[in-house]
This record gives structure tokens, C-alpha cells and sequence, in this order.
């Protein structure tokens, strides 16, 4: 199994357990409810298209360090994926509505570093970082990809910076740095930010 092409009309639940790890092509059409699940997160998932899905997506795509490109529709969109996907290669547009990129397994300054979006990141508004970050080091933030939607970088598990120094560069001037847990003990740093809310 390649590719799969779920068409969505009056809702519909589908639970892949293993065969997500078969697919490399996930294309969704439709409307409606949908609630879409596999084994590991669809651990060899490449290309991941939405486009004519009018819904709301959400989808956890984050067993996958091979994916390309993530595209989705007209719906708010949550999308997980993995951080090692995010390595400067990963396309993402993810079309209209208020749409939030996930990025799962940062947990630290390395982790937070490596973050590559110079493959291009479109008409997302929040960057979500799923995990509870904790500093042992001096870290960046480069948000260089994104276009100029992106609104708000969420912490959702909290940041420790443990004395260190983040640095988080932006090509967006207005830019707000959030968390659903604690933001402390960071020495932060901008770079191409005028108006920065924490």
C-alpha cells in the first residue's frame, strides 16, 4: 500500500493500525468529521496533501522522518510532525483557516537548533512545540521558512532555559512566544524582531 485516498463525506473513523506504516502517499478529499489513526504515526509517510478537504484536520504524522511535504485546505489545521522531519527539506502550506504546525520530540537545546524551515513554511500561523523543553546550553530558534502568517511560536509544555540563552531569529517582526506550562530562567535574544510578547 502506497498511497491512500480517504474521501470523507458524512464523517468517517479509521483506525490503520499497521498498514499506516505501508503508506508513503496521504491524500484526503472530502468533508466532514475526520479522525484518522496508524500504528507509529505512519512511520514512512513522504507526502501528505489535504488540499481538497474542507474540514478541520488533525493528524499525527509524526512516526515519520522521511516526510516532504505537508498540505492541507481550507479548514483549521493541526498537524503533528516529527522534528527530525524538519531538517530544511519538509514543505509545508498549509492553506487557509488559523492552522498550527506541531513539532514533536524537541526536548532540548540540540533538538531546538536543529530545526530547519528553509524548505518553506506557508500560511501557518502557530509553530506548536509538543514536548516540555529543558536547556542544558545555549540555544536558536530559526524561524527562517516561514512566511509572513506566522503569528505565535507556543511552547505548549513549558520551557526551562535553565540560565542559557535562547536565540530566536524571525523574518516576521511581530511575534509572540507562548506557553501552556512555565517560560523561565531563559536569556533570550531576538533577531529581526521589533515587537516581541511573551
Amino acid at each position: 500500500m502506497v498511497g491512500l485516498k480517504p474521501d470523507v463525506s458524512n464523517g468517517l473513523y479509521l483506525n490503520l493500525e499497521g498498514d499506516a506504516d505501508r503508506i508513503q502517499n496521504l491524500n484526503i478529499s472530502g468533508s466532514g468529521i475526520l479522525e484518522l489513526e496508524g500504528n507509529n504515526d505512519f512511520g514512512y509517510l513522504e507526502t501528505l496533501d489535504s488540499t481538497k478537504y474542507t474540514g478541520d484536520l488533525n493528524l499525527d504524522v509524526s512516526g515519520s522522518e522521511v516526510l516532504e511535504s505537508v498540505n492541507t485546505g481550507a479548514g483549521d489545521d493541526n498537524v503533528m510532525v516529527d522534528n527530525d522531519a524538519v531538517d530544511g527539506g519538509l514543505v509545508v502550506d498549509m492553506g487557509e483557516g488559523e492552522n498550527a504546525l506541531w513539532v514533536d520530540d524537541v526536548a532540548d537545546e540540540t533538538d531546538l537548533s536543529s530545526l530547519d524551515f528553509t524548505g518553506g513554511v506557508a500560511n501557518v500561523q502557530t509553530l506548536a512545540l509538543n514536548d516540555d523543553v529543558f536547556l542544558n546550553g545555549n540555544a536558536s530558534l530559526d524561524l527562517t521558512g516561514f512566511d509572513e502568517n506566522l503569528s505565535t511560536v507556543l511552547f505548549d509544555e513549558g520551557l526551562d532555559g535553565n540560565g542559557s540563552e535562547l536565540e530566536v531569529i524571525s523574518p516576521n517582526a511581530d511575534l509572540t512566544l507562548a506557553s501552556n506550562g512555565s517560560f523561565e530562567d531563559v536569556d533570550l535574544h531576538t533577531n529581526g524582531i521589533t515587537n516581541l510578547t511573551v
